[in-house]
């Protein structure tokens, strides 16, 4: 329901809209539909959001409470602190009123932008990484990594947060970065699977795109087409790589990622043949004749 709507009354009343329906956000409902997969048996895994979703400081909290493990993708105006950097400590107490607590900054101490940060990294960070076999090619970039400290109004917090991955992606040719993550993935992981995690989602957003362009005009997608696909994706998302079911290296996890790519193409050739069968089953409306 629109924000809009939801502070509304008169619309409310003319709608039926029920009391305690209120607006949400869309992080928060994406939150509600995480613990809802717990609930439904689904295995936990690493959780891949976009900037839309992962820009979401909050969100992110909230996750990492649950005891999840993420790749979020941010914005270049993100602002971190830099390796062994954070903000200042508390000021100490005086001896009069109530001690301070709460982190802070000054003129000389601040955080800076990723984009700054990327910008600022010496030729000898980036590395070519290969990630995956695509369609026509191996799927090769340029990335840089290194461990950093989220920032957003850290000096309303009581401790500083802790150190995660700030993954960056530079393609050759590129005038600057393209793409920026951050993640809680485990500070040992090796450079190639943090970037085969944070491009599967890229990867689940091109089958969802793919699958809604093959909607035909003028009809609904229904259930078993691309709506299904991408409820589909969105397990598989919530399960890539289940860490602790099958292990962070070594020939087990190899194997789960096999099997996910592999379900992934399953979910995407049901939902075109559910396409098909659509259009076969599609008959357009007769024209009206013309007046008089």
């Amino acid at each position: 329901m629109p924000e809009d709507w939801s502070a509304d009354p008169i619309r409310r009343s003319k709608a039926g809209i029920p009391d305690d329906l209120v607006f949400r956000t869309k992080p928060e409902i994406a939150l509600d539909q995480i613990r809802a997969a717990f609930e439904a048996g689904i295995p936990r895994g690493v959780v891949l959001m976009d900037a839309g979703y992962g820009a979401d400081t909050r969100l992110r909290t909230d996750i990492t409470a649950l005891g999840l493990a993420y790749v979020a993708g941010i914005q270049p105006h993100t602002t971190v602190w830099l390796p062994g950097q954070g903000p200042l400590p508390p000021k100490p107490w005086t001896g009069r009123g109530r001690p301070t607590s709460r982190m802070r900054r000054d003129a000389e101490h601040q955080p800076v932008k990723v984009k700054d940060v990327a910008l600022s990294l010496p030729e000898s960070a980036w590395e070519a990484v290969t990630w995956r076999e695509g369609s026509a090619a191996l799927l090769t970039s340029r990335y840089a990594r290194l461990r950093v400290r989220p920032a957003h109004r850290d000096e309303k917090l009581k401790e500083t947060r802790p150190e995660e991955w700030l993954l960056i992606e530079w393609p050759e040719g590129e005038d600057q970065p393209t793409k920026y993550w951050l993640s809680t993935l485990p500070e040992t992981i090796a450079f190639v699977d943090l970037v085969d995690t944070a491009k599967l989602r890229c990867a689940s957003n091109e089958t969802i795109r793919s699958s809604n362009r093959r909607s035909v005009s003028g009809t609904t997608r229904g259930a078993d087409g691309a709506a299904s696909t991408t409820m589909q994706l969105r397990k598989v998302e919530l399960t890539a790589e289940a860490p602790r079911a099958y292990g962070k290296v070594g020939s087990a996890r190899d194997y789960w990622i096999k099997e996910i790519r592999d379900r992934e193409a399953g979910y995407v050739a049901r939902a075109e043949q559910a396409y098909e069968r659509m259009v076969a089953a599609w008959k357009p409306k007769p024209e009206k004749s013309a007046a008089g």
